[in-house]
């Protein structure tokens, strides 16, 4: 997290984690974690790292890829 703060920006493209999974299911997309781990204890360790990292926080949940790119785009001053 720290060569990604020092190289740019760093937003945080926030999903409930009720939302996150059947996403990850449908697209058959793996996850990274321990032996064991749910997507939920994942969850749990992460997202308060992300928040406390991230520039830029996107309450994403119900918005389309392209309102997530306009909301984006208006709100990092590059």
């Amino acid at each position: 997290m720290t060569f990604l703060k020092q190289s740019g920006i760093v937003v945080f493209l926030y999903v409930p984690v009720d939302i996150i999974k059947p996403r990850i299911v449908l697209y058959t997309r793996g996850t990274v974690r321990q032996s064991g781990e749910t997507l939920d204890d994942v969850w749990r360790q992460r997202e308060p790292l992300y928040r406390f990292y991230a520039d830029l926080i996107v309450e994403c949940g119900m918005m389309n890829q392209m309102e997530i790119a306009r909301f984006v785009v208006e709100h990092v001053n590059i």
